[in-house]
């Protein structure tokens, strides 16, 4: 267990590291990720079964899901606290891809890399009841988001992260809650961004 926890230790620092490089964001974050997703791989954690068509059909309703939440979540946050929502401005200004290169980064790497890391990687080096490790592997990957100095960030990361740590649980691939990331992203930048 000694270097599952160096491992988690390594990504918070390196994850670190890239939220506080404001100008080179888009250089030094899809390099953390690229190392994360690297080493996911070569330690092998993640089950990659081909989905059934039923579980496609979940991934995608889960992340449009998400999203819906999430658009409710700023109507919230716009009635009851006016002033979080320019945090959360400047932050989605910082993680928002700005060209085209940065929105390809988001799918082909970024989301590559959390799934494979945080679900495929963390939560199934965890031992315990299926509740134990999907919230101590929801509250890792949401602490991972501290270093954005965003506490609506964290809250964002530990919903999402919840739905999709259940989504690997249920199907045992981590296409499904790939999948399901992948549509709530493209939503949220490409589609209908809420900021």
């Amino acid at each position: 267990m000694g270097n599952f926890f160096r491992s988690i230790l390594l990504a918070y620092i390196l994850i670190g590291v890239a939220f506080q490089s404001d100008a080179y964001f888009w250089i030094v974050f899809p390099l953390v990720q690229g190392v994360l997703l690297l080493f996911a791989m070569v330690i092998k954690g993640a089950e990659v079964r081909f989905p059934l068509l039923k579980q496609w059909g979940i991934a995608v309703v889960s992340g449009i899901g998400i999203y819906g939440l999430f658009a409710l979540g700023k109507v919230l946050i716009l009635a009851i606290v006016p002033s979080m929502f320019e945090s959360l401005k400047d932050l989605y200004g910082l993680i928002q891809p700005k060209s085209i290169w940065h929105t390809i980064l988001v799918f082909v790497l970024i989301i590559p890399a959390e799934e494979w890391f945080w679900r495929g990687y963390v939560q199934t080096r965890l031992q315990g009841s299926t509740t134990y490790r999907v919230f101590l592997s929801v509250s890792l990957y949401a602490l991972a988001h501290l270093a954005s100095g965003s506490i609506l960030l964290v809250l964002a990361a530990f919903i999402a992260g919840l739905i999709w740590a259940y989504l690997y649980e249920y199907s045992k691939s981590i296409i499904v809650p790939l999948i399901s990331h992948l549509v709530f992203d493209l939503l949220l930048f490409v589609l209908f961004p809420l900021l």
